[in-house]
Order: C-alpha cells, then sequence, then structure tokens
C-alpha cells in the first residue's frame, strides 16, 4: 500500500512542477503540501525499551504555511500502527508470565509550529539546500487496541479488562526535529523523528491491576484477555495485582508514565504557487499535450 501510493505521488509531482509558466514561478509560494511515509514505534507497558521487533509502517500528508521566515504553522493527517508483545521481552523481566500483547491502527490529527535554523522568504527558491528544523504542537489520537485470541482478533475497549471503561480518543503533544533537503527549487525531501507524549495510559489497554476472577463471571471472553497467564498453565491473577507499569522493572522510565510513540517520516515537499488552480492548470497540459499530439 505505502509503496503504491509513493508511486503515485512520483508521477504526479513533476507534472505539478512542469505545468507553470515562468511569471508564476517567480511568485511567492507560501503553502507547501507534503506527502510520505515511515516507521512508527509504540512505548509502553508492553514493549518499555525500543527494539525493531514491534515496528510498523505510517502514512502521512499535509500542509505547511510560512507565518515568517523562520516559521511555519502545519497541520497533519497520519494513519500509523502499533504494537506489543510480552513475549519479546527478556525472561528475568517477569513479563513473559502476564502473556499479553496487542497491535492497533491508528489515526493522529495534529498541529504544529515548525521553526527553521535559516529563513526562507519570499525568494525562497533560493532557500539554503539543507536546513534543520524543531516543531511542537497539539494534536489527537483515534486509537483501537486488539489483542489475537483463539486465532481471532479481538477489540479490548469494549470489554473492559481492566474494569475500566476508557475513551479511545485523547490528546496527543508532538515534538521532534528533522532536516529539509533541497533538491529542486520547489521540491524539499525532509526526514523527521517525533516523539508523541499522549493522555492515557491505555494505547495497549494495560494500565493499572486486575479485576479478579469474579469480575469477569458473565463475561468469559473478557475474562480470558485479562488475565492471559492461564494459557501458560499459571494460576489466575488475584483482585489488585499489578497489571501495567511493565511488572518487576520498576527502575524502567515508562514505568510510571502514560503510554507514548515514536514516528520516523521521510516526506516529499512541494511549494504550491499562489493562486494555483488545480483544475485549470490541469487542464491547460492536456490540451498543450493533445495539440502537441495532433501537429
Amino acid at each position: 500500500m505505502a509503496r503504491k501510493i509513493m508511486l503515485i505521488i512520483l508521477f504526479l509531482i513533476p507534472s505539478l512542477v512542469e505545468g507553470q509558466d515562468f511569471q508564476s514561478r517567480q511568485k511567492d509560494r507560501r503553502m507547501i503540501l507534503s506527502l510520505g511515509t515511515g516507521f512508527s514505534r509504540y512505548l509502553g507497558d508492553l514493549e518499555p525499551k525500543l527494539s525493531f521487533k514491534e515496528t510498523h509502517l505510517n502514512l502521512n500528508s499535509g500542509l505547511q504555511y510560512r507565518l515568517f521566515p523562520h516559521f511555519l504553522l502545519r497541520g497533519e493527517i497520519v494513519h500509523y500502527s502499533i504494537s506489543g508483545n510480552d513475549n519479546n521481552a527478556p525472561q528475568e523481566s517477569g513479563r513473559q508470565e502476564r502473556n499479553l500483547s496487542f497491535r492497533s491502527r491508528n489515526w493522529e490529527v495534529n498541529f504544529s509550529v515548525l521553526i527553521t535554523l535559516f529563513p526562507v522568504n519570499h525568494r525562497f527558491y533560493l532557500r539554503k539546500p539543507i536546513n534543520p528544523y524543531f516543531f511542537t504542537g497539539i494534536g489527537g489520537t483515534h486509537f483501537n487496541p486488539k489483542a489475537n485470541y483463539q486465532d481471532k482478533w479481538h477489540t479490548l475497549q469494549p470489554l473492559e479488562t481492566e474494569g475500566i471503561k476508557y475513551n479511545r480518543t485523547t490528546t496527543v503533544i508532538p515534538i521532534g526535529a528533522g532536516l529539509k533537503i533541497k533538491v529542486h527549487p520547489y521540491l524539499n525531501i525532509s526526514s523527521e523523528i517525533g516523539y508523541r507524549y499522549v493522555y492515557t495510559d491505555y494505547l495497549d489497554d494495560v494500565s493499572s491491576t486486575y479485576p479478579g476472577v469474579e469480575y469477569f463471571q458473565e463475561n468469559q471472553l473478557a475474562g480470558a484477555l485479562s488475565d492471559r497467564g492461564p494459557e501458560l498453565n499459571l494460576s489466575p491473577a488475584p483482585k489488585g495485582k499489578v497489571r501495567g507499569n511493565s511488572i518487576t522493572e520498576n527502575n524502567s522510565f515508562f514505568s510510571n508514565y502514560k503510554d507514548s510513540y515514536l514516528l520516523f517520516q521521510v516526506k516529499i515537499e512541494y511549494f504550491i504557487p499562489a493562486g494555483f488552480k488545480w483544475k485549470k492548470d490541469f487542464n491547460r497540459k492536456a490540451q498543450g499535450t493533445k495539440k502537441r499530439l495532433t501537429y
């Protein structure tokens, strides 16, 4: 899927660049369209340490507006996946016995301020070939953790595996840094890494304690997905036993913090001409092509 989208992007961008007349190219271009892909990585109770075992692709698109030479406003939509699995933990951590896992395919919308090291003014085509930047802002994410049980994926939030019904939409704070690399007067390739602080500890459906066997007397599926120790022939967890906070990893940076995730992204950025009209410009280009063919 990501490969197909990138091929479409690579096909369309040259057409947009070539379809401008000389006069329009000299006008200031404050708006920037970006499209890209990259990797997403979850940090939380089921995967507190960085590794490549639970890394997934993300897709992103956005618009930037140059407010001042060093400042840009950006809005983005990101589709990303995250997952975690206690089976990846070292034996001494005690997490393998907990035997929990999840995956989640999520959406994020964010609005950020970008601060560039070098200025970009109305003569944008003379900008520096490499321009580092930092960003921060605010956004929201919609998540949907699921677990595989008996060869079927089950949505966890409605099951209340910890006796709590949390909201699957929450606020995120993006913060990060990147590089804009000029590859054409109207094109950049940018790469960035961003950390998302999330205002929930339930991205992975794991946070606090076991409700106990009695809580799930009327819902055996919820009970089975709340306590998966019995799948390893372990005794059921008593009510109040710690389920989250990385179990015995009390010295972990993430043991007493909310969940979070990282996004590494590579993007193509196109400087949109002022007053650009998609339909008009594409029709003009198509008519010009038709005339050349008939000649």
